[in-house]
C-alpha cells in the first residue's frame, strides 16, 4: 500500500489536500469489491464521513479506479477542503503527520498496534509493504521550530524507515514499513521475536 498526501494549510487554519491510496494484492481485491456497492450520489458523503472519523470537518470528492476492472491493483483517494478549525493557526502547536483521508490513523500506526497484541496461539499473518508520503505546506506566518528525527529500524522479518525534511515552510515525510513474514500462519514465538 502506498499513501500519498499533499496538504496546504492556510493562515485561518483551513486546508486543501489530496490523498491517493494505491493497493495491490488481496487487499486491493477486497477494496475493489466494496467500491462496487458505492452509489455515485454517496461519494461526497463518504468523503465527509471519513474526514469526520479522522477528526476533521470538511468536504471533498472521491476518485478511484474502475472497480469493474479485474487487475492486481486498485487506487482511490480524495481531494478535500478542511474547515477553518482543522489546524491551530496562529499559536503554538504540534502537527501530527497523518492523512485526513484514509484509515482513522496512519496505516503504519495501525499495523504496529496490531503487532503488539499478545498472542497465545497461532494466528493469521502475512507480509506486506506500506509506504506513506507527505508534503505539507504551512502558512508563511508560521514559524517551524523542529521536525522529527529520521528513524531506521531493522529486524529479522521487519524493517521501518522514516525520513523528514524541512524546506522553508514545507515539511516532507516518508515512512516505509516492510514485513517479510514468509507464511500466512504465525506462532506466539514469531510474534515475540518481532
Amino acid at each position: 500500500m502506498i499513501t500519498a498526501t499533499a496538504l496546504a494549510i492556510h493562515p485561518d487554519g483551513s486546508a486543501d489536500g489530496t490523498t491517493k491510496i494505491e493497493q495491490t494484492g488481496f487487499v486491493a481485491d477486497q477494496l475493489r469489491a466494496q467500491m462496487t456497492f458505492l452509489q455515485p450520489n454517496m461519494e461526497g458523503l463518504l468523503v465527509q464521513r471519513v474526514l469526520e472519523r479522522n477528526g476533521f470537518a470538511g468536504t471533498g470528492t472521491l476518485f478511484m479506479d474502475d472497480p469493474a476492472l479485474l487487475v492486481t491493483s486498485f487506487a482511490y483517494g480524495s481531494s478535500y477542503r478542511l474547515s477553518d478549525d482543522a489546524y491551530i493557526v496562529p499559536g503554538p502547536a504540534a502537527l501530527a503527520v497523518r492523512p485526513p483521508f484514509g484509515g482513522s490513523r496512519s496505516t503504519i500506526a495501525s499495523y504496529v498496534e496490531g503487532a503488539n497484541e499478545p498472542h497465545t496461539m497461532n494466528f493469521q499473518c502475512y507480509g506486506g509493504q506500506w509506504k506513506e508520503e507527505y508534503t505539507i505546506k504551512l502558512p508563511d506566518n508560521v514559524k517551524i521550530l523542529a521536525a522529527p528525527r529520521d528513524v531506521a529500524l531493522s529486524g529479522k522479518d521487519l524493517s521501518y524507515h522514516a525520513k523528514y525534511q524541512l524546506k522553508g515552510h514545507t515539511v516532507t515525510a516518508e515512512r516505509d514499513l516492510e514485513d517479510r513474514t514468509p507464511g500466512n500462519v504465525c506462532t506466539p514465538t514469531d510474534a515475540a521475536a518481532t
